[in-house]
């Protein structure tokens, strides 16, 4: 069994679509992850997390990730930390 590793990955507003945040982490695992807050810098109340793996552009294998808020994705800041088994990528973020 193959050993999760951790990551913390900030995530630029370029992602905000309404009152979500939708992007793409490069982690080069095709495993289910694992994805929590870990800072949410003046964006509203987080009313749910979805993130699943994805091959991206049959390119990149990693983890799609859509955070919805209460109100409009806006503030200072937003990262979450993905536990993923097998992670080697260089963990670019891509807004979707």
């Amino acid at each position: 069994m193959e050993e999760f590793k951790t990551k913390r990955v900030e995530v630029s507003s370029a992602a905000a679509k309404g009152s979500s945040l939708d992007f793409f982490v490069v982690t080069g695992s095709t495993k289910d992850p694992i994805v929590t807050v870990a800072d949410n810098k003046f964006y509203p109340h987080v009313r749910d997390i979805y993130a699943r793996y994805h091959y991206y552009q049959n390119l990149h294998h990693g983890v799609r990730i859509a955070v919805n808020f209460e109100e409009e994705a806006r503030g200072e800041g937003f990262a979450v930390t993905i536990a993923q088994p097998g992670m080697v990528g260089d963990y670019t973020v891509i807004p979707m």
